[in-house]
């Protein structure tokens, strides 16, 4: 029940993330984060999906309404998480794009829809705590080499 509602507030937040960017269209047009029209294609570059994984990333964490400043100058320079999500982005849709290369026509832009863009989140979703395990254990490992007594405390 847990994993169906995450999953659905994810396709919910990637609709809202696309509008969020829509709205804020002329701001980061003027700032050159998005061309002119970048958003108004049936299909989405790349480029174009990640930025609609970084604007999802930020909506967990903030209000559009109350901080669209804020989302604006997050686009810019994007946090390091929302930059972590936008890198396994990519590699999500250079897999999917690896996996159709006998179906899809190599002459065609690889390009995303709405529909595949929900799906490649919800497996970011899913792909990131498996990502973020190694370095979690990473730091796991550092922090016992600095418990000298092994009674679980770091100085």
């Amino acid at each position: 029940m847990m994993r169906k509602l995450v999953m659905d507030l994810d396709g919910i937040l990637v609709y809202r993330a696309f509008h969020a960017l829509s709205d804020l269209k002329d701001a980061l047009i003027e700032k050159k984060i998005l061309a002119e029209d970048e958003l108004e294609q049936s299909d989405l570059s790349i480029e174009t999906v990640v930025k609609i994984v970084w604007a999802w990333e930020w909506l967990y964490w903030h209000s559009f309404e109350e901080e669209s400043d804020f989302l604006v100058e997050c686009m810019e320079a994007p946090t390091h998480v929302m930059d972590e999500f936008g890198k396994l982005a990519m590699m999500l849709m250079e897999a999917k794009f690896y996996r159709e290369r006998h179906s899809r026509n190599p002459f065609k832009a690889k390009t995303l829809s709405m529909a595949d863009i929900v799906h490649l989140v919800r497996e970011a979703t899913e792909a990131m705590g498996t990502w973020q395990d190694h370095d979690c254990k990473a730091i796991k490992r550092y922090l016992i080499k600095l418990d000298p007594e092994n009674d679980g405390r770091v100085p």
